[in-house]
């Protein structure tokens, strides 16, 4: 048995304003939409699953990139080089070797060393950070990093920092640039970048090591810029705050600490990493070579990987969508031959059916978007706090692919539509009207 659903005038009664503000067309485009509400419905349901699928999955491929770019941030080199055993430093004949070889673009070798730390007043540093760190009678304990850098390339980084290059070359008054940032990981596991010591340009510094006896040698350093921009070969570290001097000052500190031990670090740039990687461990000198290109590719090409599957997913369910959309609007058309054939019969020029025709993709659009954008923007957030329960970055939305959307939407209702009324404009008037519509 067919039940037939009663249309009354409140089932498609549409506000005033309507046709005062855009006309006659779109109060009898809205009125269709009303009468046929579940075909109405089933494409406005096609576009939010389209809508909902493509900004989620944007917004999550997005945050891997976020993620991964956090981890490694500061990761400003592509090969790094160390030399194993109790001679760790890189002699001039051996860093000519490296440096000559093929596809190197650039090269950075620091003096480096590990072993010194400060103590740091309480109320200096982040509370956050406090109940991670060794403390003794107020203070708590801050490790070093000690970087001295060529006279070239300390020239260009003081250049950037923007102090006298000679200020730090000064033995009798020796002084440092700290750049003061260190990452952690708290108790849940979140990656934290944050300041460290809270330093001053101007201030003393106290750079304390201790012997085998546990016995501590103080040095006094000034601080003389405080940065946040790492040279070459520096990179962020757990808990640790990083200095950057002159390599006399630095050979000093090194005598003054008679335990304190150094060590010489190569940070290479290459066209070729692998092959870098490859033709330095050929040469046998006790090298141990770090390719953080390579690990950064394995992390790329994971998540090219994973976002190729997933928007081939969106992209198999989004066609699903359009042909039913389509399916949908093409039947929803040909029932109202009769329809058309009536008001072409009492005078809708083509001009006016072409209008009607438009607000009914528009409001189809408005009402899917309507849906879509906010279902879109709660799974956002959702995805966003699952990052955070590993990193710490700031809520960005893509504007971009919002307007993608909006842009796709309307185009694929208005593709649909003007596919479904071409045929509807060609048929005869007259068998139109004698058509019934079962």
């Amino acid at each position: 048995m067919n039940i037939i659903h009663k249309l009354t005038g409140k089932t498609v009664k549409t506000s005033k304003l309507i046709q005062l503000v855009f006309g006659i067309e779109a109060e009898f485009g809205l009125k269709n939409l009303k009468r046929n509400k579940r075909r109405y419905y089933a494409t406005v349901f096609s576009l939010v699953i389209s809508i909902v699928l493509y900004l989620s999955v944007s917004f999550f491929t997005s945050n891997l990139q976020r993620s991964l770019d956090l981890s490694q941030k500061g990761y400003n080199y592509d090969v790094g080089v160390h030399k194993e055993g109790e001679e760790s430093t890189i002699d001039e004949r051996l860093l000519t070797s490296i440096v000559s070889l093929e596809g190197i673009t650039e090269y950075s070798l620091i003096k480096q060393s590990s072993a010194a730390f400060t103590w740091v007043k309480e109320g200096v540093i982040p509370k956050s950070v406090q109940i991670y760190l060794p403390h003794h009678n107020g203070l708590y304990k801050y490790n070093i990093g000690v970087n001295a850098l060529s006279e070239e390339k300390l020239k260009d980084y003081a250049k950037k920092v923007g102090i006298d290059y000679t200020k730090l070359t000064n033995l009798d008054r020796p002084a440092a640039i700290l750049i003061d940032v260190m990452t952690y990981k708290d108790e849940k596991g979140k990656f934290i970048e944050t300041k460290g010591i809270n330093g001053r340009a101007g201030e003393m510094l106290d750079l304390v090591s201790t012997d085998l006896d546990e016995k501590e040698t103080s040095n006094k350093l000034e601080v003389a810029a405080v940065t946040d921009q790492f040279p070459m070969g520096i990179i962020r570290s757990t808990f640790q705050v990083n200095l950057v001097v002159s390599e006399p000052v630095f050979d000093q500190l090194m005598k003054r600490s008679k335990d304190a031990k150094a060590y010489s670090g190569l940070y290479l740039n290459s066209k070729d990493p692998l092959k870098t990687q490859q033709d330095i461990e050929e040469m046998k000198n006790n090298l141990s070579v770090m390719n953080l290109f390579q690990d950064r590719r394995r992390s790329e090409q994971k998540i090219l990987l994973l976002s190729v599957f997933i928007y081939g997913f969106v992209a198999l369910i989004t066609a699903v969508s359009m042909a039913n959309i389509l399916n949908t609007i093409t039947t929803s058309i040909a029932l109202r031959k009769r329809e058309f054939a009536m008001l072409r019969s009492v005078g809708m020029t083509p001009k006016s059916f072409n209008k009607m025709m438009n607000y009914e993709s528009i409001f189809y659009g408005i009402k899917a978007l309507a849906y879509g954008l906010p279902i879109s923007g709660v799974i956002m957030v959702l995805i966003y706090q699952s990052f955070m329960h590993s990193f710490s970055y700031g809520f960005i939305v893509s504007w971009t692919s919002i307007l993608y959307v909006i842009a796709a939407v309307f185009v694929i209702v208005s593709l649909s539509m003007l596919y479904a009324s071409a045929k509807v404009k060609k048929a005869n008037i007259i068998d139109a009207l004698k058509q019934e519509n079962l």
